[in-house]
């Protein structure tokens, strides 16, 4: 999803976060993949491909991390890691879904200037 340079902010950022994990808590991984696309996608399907990318996920059994807060943390690079990696930020959102499998849910942020994208980036175990 194309953003602009005024939707860098921490709040705007904390926003695209809240609104990924509500769609993957409602299972709508078509609207995610059309809001967000998916970086792992590999030339399949996004969509379907979140879909069995997160079940490959919560199949990994590692227990349960005990409490755990949700959360939204919000990280941005500098300078030589936009022009290394080109990553500018990253909105890093962890939260527990309907089977109480607790999870990260990452979004990146890349580009530079007045060009951002923000895409989701994948999901793992907490």
């Amino acid at each position: 999803m194309r953003i602009n340079e005024g939707q860098m902010d921490r709040q705007a950022l904390a926003r695209f976060g809240e609104e990924a994990i509500a769609l993957l808590k409602a299972g709508d991984f078509v609207a995610l993949a059309a809001r967000f696309g998916y970086a792992l996608a590999y030339g399949r399907e996004p969509a379907k491909a979140m879909e069995s990318d997160l079940i490959a996920c919560l199949s990994e059994d590692e227990g349960s991390p005990g409490p755990m807060n949700p959360s939204i943390a919000i990280k941005y690079y500098d300078a030589q890691a936009v022009e290394s990696i080109g990553v500018s930020a990253a909105i890093e959102c962890t939260t527990r879904l309907a089977h109480n499998s607790a999870i990260l849910l990452a979004l990146v942020v890349t580009g530079s200037g007045e060009e951002h994208h923000v895409s989701l980036e994948g999901f793992s175990r907490v």
